[in-house]
């Protein structure tokens, strides 16, 4: 089935002549032959499939710029045509069986990207040194003994590899224009950071989970901008507060005074109770992500931070949000995702945060939401999914911004939610469920512009016909358990000319091959069970 879907898409890009195909994730083992007449293409993905090998007809796709291969682990061979795709820029080919690889690879002088992560390559291939334009290498991954002495002549600005202790790794340092390095260790593997770090002088982002301590040196790299580590900051954390070259920091808990005086982004996990101090004297902060369950509440002195406009907390237990000493106009992302916040929540901080576009709050166990949350009239998004919830205010109809609604996992009675949507006509994507006694809400066949829908019903709801008028939705999620009688109408959905993807919770037997197969002929992905 997934190879007429494949075919569908083909045949429909054949029709718009978009400049870009996306066939990943379909499990086809095969493509068709008619893959050579999209010779408009430029960008096409094949990714995490099960492709065994490619046909020859791809190497008509020349104005190809972009291809991505990755995640096709039972290619072995990858033919010597492929050097014919002359303009490509980027090639993945990440997690492919293959041994060895052509060296008509050469040929493709445009490649600034090229991906060779975790193929079963036992040596960086020759002909890597001749791509006079390749900037960005991905090798992590590979089981090699050595770095070739030609490797010191590439001009990369982005390297991503795996130490693995090779005697003459030190090379790496000489590759004097990296901007980016990614290096991977094994977690409990005991790697000190490597002194040749220091000749990396144009190095502005550094990614290395090595548990060993930081060393202060890495502020001599003048143009350091970003440091992702899981080390030990002890030693560096007693001095950075001169390092003004670091904008953004990813690390574990720090326990120090101060931080780099100019970050702009900061992610952090938090083992003690209270949120750093530290974080209060990042004036220039945009970005703040939090991670951790000791802490419970979170002071209003973060909501004074005058340039902060994204805050993420992940798995922590706060149950108090304090309100700033002023109101807020510079926040305009709230997640709090995942949280175990308690009924006896106040999150009155929230209510001060006038520019506030997404508000997230899914997972917390509310019960009900704060009776000022209509006083956010810039929401674009609200996420409330899974708090359990047993109303709504009517006055949520104000937000008439909103384009995004998350309410499933709530038993929330359809006449509130009837309350709140014939206001809320710019509605793009929304959840909810329905208790097996209630009707089917009318007020959605007004929301003329909703894109997704996903629907939890119960096992006396029919989907009405009206459904089919909603013209621009492109995806369908309902669940659960469902039986054929309950979506009657499902193949007027054949005319909804946006809808691209289906996920029904049916039992696969029960629901109509036939049909499977026309929505397939369509480009409709139909995922079951």
């Amino acid at each position: 089935m997934n190879e007429q879907l494949c075919r569908a898409r083909i045949a429909h890009n054949a029709q718009t002549r978009e400049p870009t195909l996306d066939l990943s994730s379909l499990k086809i083992t095969m493509l068709p032959e008619t893959i050579g007449e999209l010779t408009h293409l430029e960008h096409l993905d094949l990714s995490m499939n099960r492709l065994q090998q490619l046909p020859p007809e791809l190497a008509k796709l020349t104005k190809l710029r972009r291809l991505d291969l990755s995640y096709n682990d039972e290619i072995e061979v990858l033919e010597p045509w492929i050097g014919q795709l002359s303009n490509l820029e980027e090639l993945h080919i990440g997690e492919l069986s293959v041994t060895q690889l052509p060296a008509e690879l050469a040929l493709l002088q445009q490649l600034h990207t090229l991906d060779l992560s975790s193929t079963e390559l036992s040596e960086i291939p020759r002909w890597v040194g001749n791509l006079p334009k390749l900037r960005v290498l991905n090798i992590s991954g590979l089981t090699i003994t050595e770095i070739p002495a030609w490797f010191t002549g590439l001009e990369l600005k982005h390297l991503t590899y795996a130490l693995q202790n090779i005697p003459n790794e030190h090379l790496i340092g000489t590759l004097t224009t990296l901007e980016a390095l990614d290096l991977w260790t094994n977690y409990d593997e005991l790697i000190v950071y490597p002194e040749w770090f220091r000749q990396l002088a144009d190095l502005r982002r550094l990614n290395f989970h090595s548990n060993m301590p930081v060393p202060t040196w890495l502020m001599e790299l003048p143009q350091l901008a970003y440091l992702e580590s899981h080390g030990d900051f002890r030693e560096i954390s007693q001095v950075w507060h001169t390092w003004e070259s670091l904008e953004k920091l990813k690390c574990r808990d720090v326990d120090a005074p101060t931080l780099p005086p100019n970050l702009k982004t900061l992610e952090l996990v938090i083992t003690e109770s209270t949120v750093p101090e530290s974080i209060r004297q990042l004036h220039q902060l945009e970005e703040l992500h939090l991670f951790g369950e000791g802490f419970r509440e979170l002071p209003g002195w973060v909501l004074e931070l005058p340039h902060l406009h994204t805050l993420n907390l992940v798995s922590t237990g706060i149950d108090h949000i304090l309100p700033p000493a002023q109101p807020n106009y510079s926040l305009r992302k709230l997640h709090m995702n995942t949280l175990y916040c308690s009924r006896e929540h106040r999150l009155d901080g929230i209510r001060s945060l006038h520019r506030l576009e997404e508000l997230r709050l899914s997972n917390h166990r509310l019960g009900e939401l704060p009776a000022w949350l209509h006083e956010l009239q810039q929401l674009r998004e609200l996420s409330i999914d899974d708090c359990a919830l047993t109303d709504l205010d009517p006055r949520l109809g104000q937000l008439q911004q909103l384009e995004e609604l998350y309410l499933h996992g709530n038993d929330i009675p359809i006449a509130s939610l009837e309350r709140i949507l014939p206001t809320l006509t710019k509605l793009k994507h929304l959840s909810f469920g329905l208790s097996s006694d209630e009707p089917f809400p009318a007020s959605i066949r007004e929301l003329s512009q909703l894109r997704s829908l996903y629907l939890r019903i119960g096992p006396n709801h029919v989907i009405p016909e009206w459904l089919n008028q909603l013209t621009k939705l492109e995806s369908i999620m309902l669940g659960y358990n469902l039986e054929p009688a309950q979506i009657p109408w499902i193949e007027g959905w054949l005319e909804l000319p946006k809808l691209r993807e289906i996920d029904i919770h049916i039992k696969p037997e029960l629901f109509d091959p036939e049909l499977l197969q026309r929505f397939a002929q369509y480009g409709v992905k139909v995922d079951l069970g």
